[in-house]
């Protein structure tokens, strides 16, 4: 019986999501249907292909949404695609960073459609911005954490030229043309001092310096945008859902911690970063070295290199 009322359970809050997430618009030749958005995304699978397939349509249905935007229901259609779009990347998860400049496009539409409403609606319009900064940040950290660690590629490969590159942690993360639309998506969401470490990793790759600072900005803007919803959604209908929902991914974010192909840890004012050593030892020691000192503030000096299967670990302390 208890196992009985449990799966009951389940099937009652998995319909309601199914009805309380609304609809993905379908246009076929026949004409437009409309299927639960839940459903839809909750059948996706690995297949890029498939991923790819959703997100065109749901580019379409976002469209047809827009269209139809009723100054009566703003909130409730604007914070409904921002839910969704937290949905799709609580889905995705580490296949975020494959289709981060599609899902910014999508983001970006939902912001041109806020930016309609910033005087008349100024509450709307607060809370609406501070989920699609949110949202931006959230898909940059994905990528980052693919360039990160999701490669045996020198740091300096991690980059590629010209739009029609993808990410691919086989090889090339992402393409250059791809990094200055997320700087571009940044700087649009209020966030231009990311944007320019994000423009520095294009301009110089292989300079591990670059990404230093990038998780700590990361996790200060998701932090602020969270406060700032929270704090600004109070009297606004439709926000309670939509902060719910940010704060379960915000929840479920993986951590960002390494350094470009190593890691760095700390004990007290000492620091040890390691980085896979490739077929250029020096430049793998001089990276681990920016690594280690990159965490002391002031002087610092390397006080042992050592290494070890296939990495070189280098100890920082202030000097």
């Amino acid at each position: 019986m208890k196992l009985l009322l449990e799966n009951w359970r389940k099937y009652v809050s998995e319909n309601e999501k199914t009805q309380d997430y609304g609809y993905l618009y379908l246009f076929e030749e026949s004409g437009m249907r409309k299927v639960s958005f839940y459903d839809s995304l909750n059948v996706l699978n690995e297949d890029d292909s498939k991923i790819d397939i959703f997100l065109e349509n749901w580019e379409k249905s976002i469209e047809y949404e827009l269209q139809q935007l009723d100054e009566g229901l703003i909130s409730d259609t604007l914070f409904n695609l921002s839910v969704k779009a937290f949905l799709l990347i609580d889905r995705l998860k580490d296949k975020v960073a494959k289709h981060a400049v599609k899902i910014l496009k999508f983001v970006s539409k939902i912001h041109s459609a806020v930016q309609r409403f910033k005087k008349k609606h100024p509450r709307i319009y607060k809370v609406g911005a501070f989920a699609i900064k949110l949202i931006v940040v959230i898909v940059v950290l994905y990528v980052i954490q693919s360039m990160m660690g999701g490669s045996d590629a020198e740091a300096g490969n991690l980059v590629g030229t010209g739009m029609g590159g993808s990410y691919d942690p086989s090889g090339v993360v992402a393409s250059e043309g791809e990094l200055n639309f997320i700087a571009e998506a940044l700087q649009d969401a209020g966030e231009p001092e990311l944007a320019q470490k994000i423009l520095k990793i294009v301009e110089n790759p292989d300079d591990v310096r670059n990404f230093q600072g990038v998780d700590t900005d990361v996790k200060r803007i998701i932090r602020d945008s969270i406060e700032s919803m929270k704090s600004q959604g109070i009297e606004v209908d439709g926000a309670g859902e939509l902060i719910q929902q940010a704060q379960e991914v915000v929840d479920n974010l993986p951590e960002l911690t390494q350094q470009a192909q190593g890691a760095v840890d700390q004990a007290g004012d000492t620091f040890v970063a390691k980085y896979k050593i490739g077929n250029d030892i020096q430049a793998a020691q001089e990276h681990a070295d920016a690594a280690a000192t990159a965490g002391i503030k002031g002087d610092s000096v390397i006080t042992s290199r050592v290494r070890k299967d296939g990495y070189i670990y280098s100890t920082a302390t202030p000097r």
